[in-house]
């Protein structure tokens, strides 16, 4: 299994179509499985021809949950790992791994997210309201392509309130800002670098976003990033 090591097997219990390519999976937790805010597994489907397929997915919910929940985006390719598992039905076998971290909630600051890279701050978002932590203190950046994209509005524009910023990139939408998470943009919304920094999405997103932190004077310690850049 290219070094991968499977302990856990476990069942589709539901599955949800969320938008035209996300899904939402909710799958048997293990038992006595524990999980921390923000952390994600590796995947795989129980079935011939997957041997070699992993791919790493965000827990969405969190450990008080009886059941994992994930959020995937499908990729339309054939024979792709999320293409199989949009064609699976509840009851099919999963494998995966012990949940290993990816964010940390550090204090005050301003989540930054692309598309599904969302997922792992909801989870750490749940945990700050469970804890009575403000979030309005905080900002949430969020980029799409359109608006059909978008990702838990109705849980996330409450908790950040006027700090909730849409920004699309290929269509435009009521009070929503149309472009691109630039530098131009990040001078405009970022008024005060001396907090932390948190970041989502595809590689090439964060690698932009970090950059553009750094040029405007954040400290690399400041800035976490899903892929280690």
């Amino acid at each position: 299994m290219n070094g991968f090591i499977f302990p856990y097997r476990s069942k589709i219990l539901h599955k949800q179509q969320i938008n035209h390519n996300v899904i939402r999976f909710q799958i048997q937790k293990p038992y006595g499985y524990t999980f921390a805010p923000g952390q994600a597994i590796d995947l795989s489907i129980d079935q011939p021809g997957y041997e070699l397929d992993v791919a790493p997915f965000t827990i969405t919910n969190t450990n008080d949950s009886p059941f994992l929940e994930l959020y995937i985006k499908i990729n339309q390719n054939k024979g792709s790992l999320t293409n199989g598992l949009a064609s699976l039905d509840s009851g099919a076998i999963l494998q995966i791994t012990e949940p290993w971290s990816t964010f940390e909630y550090k204090g005050r600051g301003v989540f930054i997210a692309g598309g599904t890279g969302i997922t792992p701050f909801v989870p750490i978002l749940k945990s700050l309201v469970n804890s009575g932590t403000e979030i309005k203190d905080n900002k949430l950046i969020y980029a799409n392509k359109t608006k059909n994209d978008i990702l838990f509005k109705s849980d996330l524009k409450p908790l950040f309130g006027e700090n909730y910023i849409n920004i699309l990139s290929i269509s435009k939408a009521q009070n929503m800002i149309s472009g691109r998470v630039d530098y131009i943009f990040m001078k405009e919304q970022i008024k005060n670098i001396n907090q932390y920094f948190y970041i989502c999405g595809p590689k090439a997103f964060e690698e932009d976003i970090r950059n553009c932190l750094i040029q405007l004077g954040a400290e690399r310690s400041y800035i976490q990033t899903g892929y280690k850049l």
